[in-house]
């Protein structure tokens, strides 16, 4: 597994071409100071299609010349897609195919309908 030499805090290994995502953290409330209800957090976490790279499998975009991307980018990818699982950590992750992540995006860059989003270092 490729981790950038860190061990990664979920206990989750990914095998293969498959990568491990945890997702950006959603906002409890809105800029305007409106509490969003657990209900709809956690539908907009289903949803959600940003996160940190936290662990790659040894063939992940082996078909390339060069990695697409690293641990520690963030990443967007499907939205729903991947496994959802719970880390050891307690902290909610994505274990996604390679070709699900779709893109590397710098820090603030927002995507759907909630934007305020604190992202979560790689461990």
């Amino acid at each position: 597994m490729k981790t950038d030499g860190k061990k990664n805090a979920s206990g989750i290994s990914p095998l293969g071409y498959r990568v491990l995502v945890r997702p950006d953290a959603l906002e409890e409330r809105t800029k305007g100071g409106i509490v969003i209800p657990a209900t709809e957090r956690e539908k907009f976490d289903r949803a959600q299609q940003t996160g940190v790279l936290v662990a790659v499998g040894t063939t992940a975009w082996k078909e390339y010349a060069e990695p697409l991307a690293s641990v520690g980018d963030r990443v967007v990818f499907a939205r729903y897609g991947g496994a959802h699982m719970t880390g050891k950590d307690g902290v909610l992750y994505r274990l996604l195919n390679d070709e699900q992540v779709v893109a590397s995006v710098d820090d603030g860059v927002a995507l759907g309908e909630l934007s305020g989003r604190e992202t979560y270092a790689a461990n």
